[in-house]
């Protein structure tokens, strides 16, 4: 495989051939090819250069280093693997300045789980590393719309409005992580079925065949969940209010399952007992209404 050079510099997986083509190593394009899909599997970058050091796969170019977390974070993220390249010549921008290894399916399937693609991408240094959350990246509060942090306190676990965490408006309050996912998890069939009979695009069954997979085998996997409900859901909000969690799917449609129930408004409890008590002593008329506030 080639592809008419427009210069010499190129990335580590080719070569150029001195004829103005460059030619692909193939046993570097099967590596890239492993850091995609092992990543869209639900590994991380830190567990993937872990294996390829592990295996003694060479790393591309002079580095004696070894493969290393950043390197394939920088991978996943070259358009170079679909051809592109960021390079401006006189003509402008080449779309197809080196020969594909990745198709283009691939490659925007993990740029939906790194940093700054949408709103419901992990960003920042929780790109790609493992994560506890299930809903990382995408759960909302219903109240502002603003995302939901998992916190955890004296060992458990919640979800907390971002917003309310940084004193910027909206209620802080703390909604159960634990049976918010536990929720999800115990509607899996029913929820993926449902779908699966909503749609008939086949990288979106793909996708809900892959999650409903992920989630019924012990032990849960996390990491390759969230990487999943990502590719599938574009949020999720709970509304702490009524118990609920929605789900609103990428091809459209939406679900709703109950985690808690609704909140009622409590009623004001007065002891009617102690203020009885009170009316028969000395000044028991000012200490009635006192209690009764």
């Amino acid at each position: 495989m080639n592809r008419n050079a427009q210069t010499s510099s190129c990335p580590g997986w080719l070569s150029p051939d001195g004829a103005g083509n460059f030619q692909v190593i193939e046993a570097r394009a099967k590596v890239v090819w492993r850091i995609f899909a092992d990543t869209l599997r639900g590994a991380t970058a830190h567990s993937i250069a872990t294996a390829l050091n592990a295996e003694g796969v060479p790393v591309f170019g002079r580095s004696k280093k070894g493969w290393g977390r950043f390197y394939i974070l920088k991978t996943l993220s070259n358009e170079a693997v679909i051809g592109k390249t960021s390079r401006k010549y006189k003509n402008g921008r080449v779309p197809n300045q080196y020969p594909a290894i990745i198709d283009e399916e691939t490659f925007a399937r993990v740029q939906s789980l790194r940093p700054g693609s949408n709103a419901q991408t992990m960003r920042g240094k929780n790109a790609l590393l493992e994560v506890s959350n299930i809903l990382g990246g995408l759960a909302h509060c219903t109240r502002c719309s603003a995302p939901l942090g998992r916190v955890t306190k004296k060992g458990k676990s919640y979800l907390v409005c971002s917003t309310a965490r940084v004193g910027d408006g909206c209620i802080y309050e703390m909604l159960d992580y634990n049976a918010v996912e536990s929720a999800i998890l115990a509607n899996t069939r029913s929820l993926i079925t449902s779908q699966l009979a909503k749609t008939e695009d086949p990288a979106v069954r793909s996708t809900l065949f892959d999650l409903r997979g992920a989630m019924d085998v012990p032990p849960l996997n996390r990491t390759l969940v969230n990487s999943l409900m990502r590719q599938a859901l574009s949020r999720v909000d709970v509304d702490s209010a009524n118990g609920l969690v929605l789900l609103s799917w990428k091809h459209g449609a939406s679900s709703e399952l109950s985690y808690a129930l609704p909140k009622e408004e409590k009623p004001k409890v007065v002891n009617t007992q102690l203020i009885t008590v009170a009316k028969h002593r000395k000044g028991s008329s000012t200490l009635a209404k006192k209690i009764a506030r």
